[in-house]
């Protein structure tokens, strides 16, 4: 929808009839004087036309049907998952573009640069070692799926859909606090 109004410089409220170029606007007192009943009668159905659009949100809100998504597609989350639930990815493509071979090298964790067990004072240390072991990753949100019982939130590298709050987290220190409630319970 194009827009309907803007705010001058002198903070007048201006409508922009369909006629009118881009950024130009007019005062409805200015249309009224030069008889243009066709740009104010647009401009009165468009009004009539929002006024119908936000009824029907707002009667589709009271009826649960429109809510706030807590998070968006793209936003970092803070996931609480085992190593061995992060499959490690091809750090190339397997076939080149005339059907010979890519650039892989191999597979690689998403993680190995940012690997919550990592201790540098370890000469030998071993990824494998922590499959099994709980930590906090910060991924990022790529599916948001509405169930009857919740909204579950899925991660791009860690293998977890959760509801917020249960393996899923918008803070790390939440998703700290509940490691380390999980830790106290084993």
């Amino acid at each position: 929808m194009d827009r309907m109004t803007f705010v001058d410089e002198d903070g007048e409220v201006l409508f922009h009839p369909e006629d009118f170029p881009e950024d130009e606007g007019a005062t409805i007192e200015w249309l009224l004087s030069e008889g243009r009943y066709k740009s104010l009668d647009q401009i009165a159905q468009r009004f009539a036309n929002l006024e119908q659009r936000l009824r029907l949100y707002e009667q589709m809100k009271r009826d649960g049907r429109i809510f706030e998504l807590p998070v968006s597609i793209g936003d970092t989350v803070y996931v609480l998952c085992e190593c061995g639930m992060i499959p490690r990815r091809l750090d190339g493509t397997l076939y080149g573009d005339g059907g010979g071979s890519g650039t892989a090298t191999g597979y690689y964790c998403p993680y190995e640069d940012m690997c919550p067990h990592y201790n540098e004072d370890v000469d030998d240390f071993d990824c494998d070692n922590f499959r099994q072991k709980s930590a906090v990753f910060e991924d990022v949100v790529s599916a948001i799926t509405i169930r009857e019982d919740g909204i579950e939130i899925s991660t791009k590298n860690c293998t977890v859909s959760s509801s917020l709050g249960y393996f899923v987290f918008l803070t790390k220190e939440e998703a700290d606090e509940e490691l380390r409630k999980m830790e106290e319970r084993r």
